[in-house]
């Protein structure tokens, strides 16, 4: 509720409204706010009213302007600006956004915000841009002049972040793909493939030559086994023939013909079981000896045909190799062109910095910095000195207004000094409240 009802003075570049609590400072910031077309109609109301009208007169030159705004029962009305010299103001609120910034910052508040929220003051404040042919010829890319609408770090940090994640997943990329073809490699078989293939098919002709060596020694057995009996049989049937006749005439002989003829086909029988056995001891002999290295050639071969699918399987595994290296060689080379990007991104930060308004004002990552170092790290008179003042002058703009209800309690005495003495330095008019125990009342001190 407003608790002043005529408050008169001269302003100047600091203005100080000064009281206990409750005199009237904050009623009279808030009015004057309102005038200017901020501020809630509360500000307008005395103690128990529901409706009333502020009144500012104000010197300009030589003309004398009368403000006026007021409430009644249809609610708070729009302000109205009479000349002495040229009578009503039309626009009022036109007028009145010349000498007032309607969205002003509140330092204070400033003071104790995130560095989100103070990065987006600084973004909205600060008249930093960038074009869409720097930001071309920075990223390689065809931008578009609405792709560059905004606070030019803001958007410089977009591409700047993008980028940023295309080289950390090409980086991540290669590592893999290098990793798999070492991987892959330590798989592959030893040795020579072209000698193993030759190797393997020597084996082979080894093998097919037992076979028919053991096929032929096997029917060379049979042969000479058939033909010494042959031959046995012939010798014995001349004999034969002549014990027969012998018999025939001697029949008194032939008894001890016939044993004789039974003994001999006993050593008949006796010679062939013995020659057969022989012959079949050798056979089998031979046939264990050659099983036994057929066996042996086998088992190469097996080892041989798989060293040759090995190596088939690695002439496969090598090109995959060559492959995933390919690959790698090209994130590699995206991740350097990135890297590239990256650096011409932040030379192009670099510059748009260094015309920034605020000297050794940055934005990194979206944390505002002085001089390097995060605002929360800087000093609040360095901070009001640097920082805020410089802002409120931009946003204000060319003999512009701020208001400030509070702001200069947060102040300690030297920062508040420090305060007055770079305020006095800018180009706007700062009206700020302040308590003061030492007189009752509400007075103004300008400077």
């Amino acid at each position: 509720m407003f608790a002043v009802d005529e408050l008169e003075f001269e302003p100047k570049s600091i203005n100080r409204f000064l009281g206990r609590n409750e005199a009237g400072k904050s009623s009279a910031i808030r009015a004057l706010k309102l005038l200017f077309g901020g501020g809630t109609a509360e500000a307008i109301l005395k103690r128990g009213e529901s409706s009333g009208e502020l009144v500012a007169v104000i010197e300009d030159g030589g003309d004398k302007l009368t403000v006026r705004r007021g409430i009644t029962e249809k609610g708070l009305q729009p302000p109205t600006v009479n000349s002495e010299k040229f009578g009503p103001i039309k626009r009022v609120q036109e007028w009145l956004n010349t000498r007032i910034d309607a969205v002003s910052i509140n330092p204070a508040r400033f003071i104790s915000a995130s560095d989100k929220e103070r990065a987006q003051w600084l973004f909205d404040i600060m008249p930093l841009s960038v074009s869409a042919e720097q930001l071309s010829a920075a990223t390689g890319l065809t931008i578009r002049e609405h792709e560059v609408e905004g606070n030019a770090l803001d958007v410089i940090e977009r591409y700047r972040s993008k980028f940023y994640t295309d080289r950390t997943q090409a980086n991540t990329l290669t590592k893999d793909k290098r990793a798999t073809a070492k991987v892959l490699r330590e798989g592959l078989p030893k040795g020579d493939h072209k000698s193993a293939s030759a190797e393997l098919s020597n084996t082979q002709q080894k093998i097919g030559a037992l076979d028919a060596r053991l096929a032929d020694l096997t029917a060379t057995s049979d042969r000479e086994l058939t033909a010494r009996v042959d031959e046995f049989q012939k010798s014995q049937a001349a004999e034969r023939d002549a014990l027969n006749r012998e018999a025939q005439e001697l029949r008194r002989r032939l008894d001890a013909i016939d044993a004789r003829f039974a003994a001999m086909r006993s050593d008949l029988d006796l010679y062939m079981a013995q020659e057969r056995e022989a012959s079949t001891t050798a056979l089998q002999q031979t046939e264990r000896a050659i099983n036994e290295e057929r066996a042996e050639l086998t088992d190469r071969a097996a080892t041989l045909t798989e060293q040759v699918a090995a190596f088939e399987r690695g002439k496969r595994t090598a090109e995959l190799i060559r492959q995933h290296e390919k690959d790698a060689d090209e994130q590699e080379r995206l991740s350097k062109a990135y890297s590239a990007i990256l650096e011409r991104l932040d030379a192009l930060k670099g510059e748009i910095i260094d015309g920034c308004p605020i000297p050794g004002l940055t934005i990194e990552a979206g944390v505002p910095r002085l001089d390097g170092l995060p605002l929360e790290n800087v000093s609040t008179g360095e901070l009001w000195r640097r920082v805020i003042i410089p802002l409120a002058a931009m946003r204000a703009g060319d003999g512009g207004v701020v208001f400030l209800d509070c702001a200069m309690d947060a102040l300690d005495a030297p920062n508040r000094a420090a305060f007055i003495e770079a305020a006095k330095d800018s180009n706007i008019q700062w009206f700020v409240a302040e308590i003061d125990s030492d007189e009752p009342g509400l007075r103004v001190e300008a400077e």
